[in-house]
């Protein structure tokens, strides 16, 4: 029963509509509407009151959709059996096509290899070439007698409209299997993963799906970068468009502070809730189960979550608009011995998940993003919501620009439904135009104040430069007679190095390795901006002094470093003893505390006399502030 508001209803009785008074609606509100709870294999359950926002909605409207809800759909059913390949289909009319096998010439093996020659071209940025034939013998082996003519009987029911296409396979090695690559055998470029008729996805054995979630604009994204930096910043430069029009709303990244667990999970189950969670990372397989990368622990040893563990954890805490995932990851959806990462997240966590089948360059990753959500969440009414029409529009794109390069089939869709429509957009429109984001008070207040502090980053951006130098330190000590583990923990690997080669010759390997750390950007940045005045910072090297000196060539400045004590030096408790407390840079000049007479302005005792009364003054602040 399909409720609407005013004096009239439609009631859908037999696959019929018929017009009713509105007396006999229901006690609820009369302005709300309801639907009624349904799974994907048509049967009804009770009525449940909808989202408010679509009371507005017209007559017109719901009868479109419920004909995209009964949109022709194809099930095909695929299934190793020893040597050859079992195949069974039905339809969304009821009709079915018997079960069959491939046949002799077309083996699981045969399959197999052309999906090894499909990642290889694919590694390589070529296009599929001699193997679009291969792809062709599949469709004639695969679409014969009965299937062929169901799937023909479905795309004239469709009348124009695109026929989905669900592979259930329930093979893993068959898995790895391009099935979106499946060309029709008179077309160069019948691939149906590019096709405007039919939306090849992967289907999977799950519970009943949940209804489309009413979307009011934005579409909220949320980023989860294990590795952080590059990643982050590449998804949102793609994204950039859709958010400046307000289709996409980017909530705060989860970046390698907070992608850690028991952290990822309560921000999961915090406010506001996301329609979308995009993962940038790696993935694998871990004793036969898929895994996900997560940030490095306390030993900077990377953590692993199971797959199975985080889709239940996300079904758990984001009850409610979570429809979608996307694996932006190099192995994120390569099968396992159970199910890929991406299948097992869409059994649990989410109602589609799209991951890539190969490694794919991060050029290709972005333009597939950035398309992607540009269809999903655009203004075209028959697209948007529907991640199966969106990604294939980003194959095309994919193809075109870049030479028809075999990428364009790493991108994968797994599917829970029969329905491939995950959210129901509002046709209200943003009282205002969206506007750019507004700078970052953090940064406002770098640049604006004669104070800052600049903390480290965990060594985030020189990550490799570290793991270079710690598979170096363990391969010297592999000579060694008694030789460590090799996965022995960072910390106990230094401990060991410093009682191999003692504290004086580890610190000089470390002091080489820092020298060699390019500057990050952004300090050159902050630099040239950056005011007179006091200014600490807590890096493990000296970037920011640097960045100053090369940045402001004709200014003085003072570096005060703490370490030994010398004497004629003052010590306070606010600033701890220090070794060269007061060195120019630049030509400066300093002015000595001759024998604790009066400090002149530049001198040692003078200086630390100033960062003491400053230090006090802001911890009376803080109290004053919280008392």
């Amino acid at each position: 029963m399909l409720v609407l508001g005013g004096a009239t209803r439609l009631c859908l009785e037999g696959g019929s509509l018929r017009r009713s008074r509105a007396s006999e609606q229901p006690a609820h509100d009369r302005n709300s509407c309801a639907v009624p709870a349904r799974g994907g294999n048509g049967t009804r359950g009770d009525t449940q009151v909808a989202h408010p926002l679509h009371r507005h909605r017209s007559v017109r409207f719901y009868a479109a959709r419920m004909a995209a809800m009964t949109c022709p759909w194809m099930e095909i059913e695929i299934e190793r059996m020893g040597a050859d390949v079992r195949v069974a289909a039905r339809g969304s009319r009821g009709e079915t096509a018997a079960s069959r096998m491939l046949g002799p010439g077309m083996n699981a093996d045969r399959l197999c290899k052309f999906g090894e020659a499909a990642a290889e071209e694919a590694h390589r940025g070529r296009p599929l070439g001699p193997l679009a034939g291969e792809a062709q013998a599949i469709h004639r082996a695969l679409m014969e007698g009965a299937l062929d003519r169901l799937r023909s009987g479905l795309h004239g029911a469709a009348r124009g409209a695109p026929v989905l296409v669900r592979f259930m396979v329930k093979s893993g090695t068959l898995q790895s299997v391009p099935w979106e690559a499946l060309c029709e055998p008179d077309e160069a470029m019948g691939f149906w993963g590019i096709s405007p008729n039919y939306l090849p996805v992967r289907g999977v054995m799950a519970e009943e799906p949940r209804r489309p979630w009413p979307v009011r604009r934005p579409l909220r994204v949320l980023a989860i970068a294990p590795q952080g930096g590059p990643s982050i910043d590449g998804l949102k430069s793609a994204l950039e468009q859709r958010i400046k029009q307000g289709d996409v709303e980017w909530l705060p990244p989860i970046g390698p502070d907070q992608a850690r667990l028991p952290y990822l999970f309560d921000r999961l189950s915090a406010e506001p809730r996301p329609h979308v969670i995009h993962f940038v990372g790696h993935g694998g397989v871990r004793g036969g189960k898929p895994v996900l990368q997560l940030a490095t622990d306390l030993e900077d040893e990377p953590a692993w979550v199971p797959a199975e563990l985080l889709g239940k954890q996300l079904k758990a805490s984001t009850v409610g608009p979570l429809r979608l995932i996307v694996l932006e990851a190099c192995e994120g959806a390569k099968p396992g011995d159970l199910a890929s990462a991406a299948e097992m997240l869409s059994r649990c966590g989410a109602d589609a998940v799209l991951a890539h089948l190969w490694p794919v360059q991060a050029d290709i990753a972005r333009l597939c993003s950035e398309r992607f959500y540009a269809v999903l969440a655009g203004a075209d009414r028959e697209k948007r919501g529907n991640p199966a029409i969106a990604l294939n529009e980003a194959r095309r794109i994919l193809l075109t620009c870049h030479r028809e390069s075999a990428e364009a089939f790493s991108p994968v869709l797994y599917l829970r439904s029969s329905d491939p429509v995950l959210f129901e957009f509002t046709d209200v429109e943003p009282a205002w135009p969206p506007q750019p984001p507004p700078t970052p008070r953090e940064i406002e207040k770098i640049v604006a104040r004669p104070f800052s502090l600049v903390l480290g980053d965990r060594w985030r951006h020189d990550r490799s430069a570290i793991e270079s130098f710690k598979e170096k330190l363990r391969a010297e000590l592999a000579t060694l007679p008694d030789p460590p583990p090799p996965d022995l923990p960072t910390s106990a690997l230094m401990e060991r190095a410093a009682l191999e080669y003692g504290p004086g010759l580890l610190e000089t390997k470390f002091q080489e390795l820092f020298k060699s750390l390019p500057r990050p950007a952004l300090l050159d940045t902050i630099a040239r901006v950056l005011p007179p005045g006091v200014h600490i910072t807590l890096l493990r090297t000296p970037f920011l002094e640097q960045a100053v000196e090369q940045a402001k060539p004709d200014t003085t400045i003072y570096v005060i470093q703490p370490g030994e004590s010398r004497p004629g030096v003052r010590a306070t408790r606010a600033l701890p003893p220090v070794h060269n407390a007061l060195r120019p840079i630049g030509g400066g000049q300093v002015v000595p505390d001759a024998g604790g007479g009066r400090a002149e302005p530049g001198g040692e005792a003078w200086v630390s006399r100033r960062l003491d009364r400053l230090l006090a003054f802001r911890r009376g602040a803080a109290r004053a502030a919280h008392p």
